[in-house]
């Protein structure tokens, strides 16, 4: 872990995966391009998200570069294991691309 000098950042994320099987507060955080490229799968995962849970805690795994988007991996931690994500902020502050694997 290195730390965290947007913190901002990582309170998007951790929201974003709380609400992972509520369409309505998942989108909020997402930007328009990318909320219509992923929407025709929202639903597609919600069994695996179920069975996750909520997650546990979030902590930052590479630090800033100064590019746009803005992007960002992370360690999303559920209790019996954890992803890696990379996230894109654009300019907005939305979530503009994410990409996740289980650790």
């Amino acid at each position: 872990a290195v730390p965290d000098q947007n913190p901002e950042v990582a309170e998007i994320v951790m929201d974003y995966f709380a609400h992972r099987l509520d369409a309505n507060i998942y989108a909020k955080p997402l930007s328009a391009k990318f909320a219509d490229r992923i929407r025709p799968y929202w639903s597609s995962n919600h069994d695996y998200y179920r069975a996750l849970g909520p997650p546990k805690s979030i902590e930052r795994l590479e630090s800033d570069a100064e590019d746009t988007p803005r992007e960002y991996r992370y360690r999303v931690r559920y209790v019996d294991t954890a992803r890696i994500v990379t996230v894109s902020i654009d300019g907005d502050g939305r979530i503009s691309n994410l990409v996740g694997e289980d650790e």
